[in-house]
């Protein structure tokens, strides 16, 4: 059986409310949250507006805690079911020029580690999706790469790892980068993230003003 649900889920409240009387008696066996948002490019804190900190705390956070509540009881009362909340590779250290998506993702990664070890005794399987790129709107990369694959290629294979890895990245090389970034020392991570990230910053406000001049 399959229904599709329209919600707003910068409306939390009313969005639950909408998904839990369109999935009322229903089996809810898989729950992927997926929902999510970032900076338009990265930038100082203080830069970034009022709204997409609104953003941020709403979609990456708070809708993604209360839906994954509204499913839990059904799961947990059949004894089975699977949620992969989808973190990022950014919340597994924090990421200058982007701190409060990489906080937001953070966050996600640490309710799906304490809820996997909540409810696997009631049979319910919670993993942390933690990504690097992916082809995409949000990465607002086009091109496929050996280290960014296509959305396709990349969920093919993370959905082999439901059931199996309780935390991941997905996808083989994303792996081998997080692996690699491991064994630096954390300064040494953030200053890394610090030196790309203002690249990309510097390139984006380039961008905005070669626009705004034509």
């Amino acid at each position: 059986m399959s229904k599709v649900v329209a919600a707003d889920l910068y409306n939390v409240d009313a969005s639950v409310a909408t998904i839990k009387a369109a999935t009322e008696g229903m089996d809810v066996g898989i729950l992927v949250n997926n929902v999510g948002v970032s900076y338009d490019y990265p930038c100082l804190f203080h830069d970034v507006s009022d709204e997409r900190v609104d953003q941020l705390v709403k979609l990456n956070m708070e809708s993604l805690t209360k839906i994954t509540r509204a499913v839990l009881p059904g799961m947990a009362e059949r004894r089975r079911g699977a949620i992969v909340n989808v973190s990022s590779a950014s919340g597994m250290m924090a990421t200058p020029l982007l701190t409060a998506y990489s906080a937001s993702k953070a966050y996600v990664d640490f309710f799906s580690r304490g809820l996997n070890t909540e409810y696997q005794h009631l049979g319910v399987q919670v993993q942390s999706l933690m990504p690097l790129y992916v082809t995409s709107k949000l990465s607002k990369i086009r091109k496929p790469t050996l280290f960014v694959p296509t959305p396709e290629a990349f969920c093919k294979s993370a959905v082999r790892m439901i059931g199996y890895e309780r935390r991941t990245t997905g996808y083989w090389s994303h792996q081998l980068q997080v692996g690699a970034l491991g064994f630096l020392p954390e300064s040494i991570q953030e200053s890394l993230l610090l030196y790309l990230n203002r690249g990309i910053n510097k390139a984006a406000l380039k961008k905005i003003a070669k626009n705004k001049n034509q």
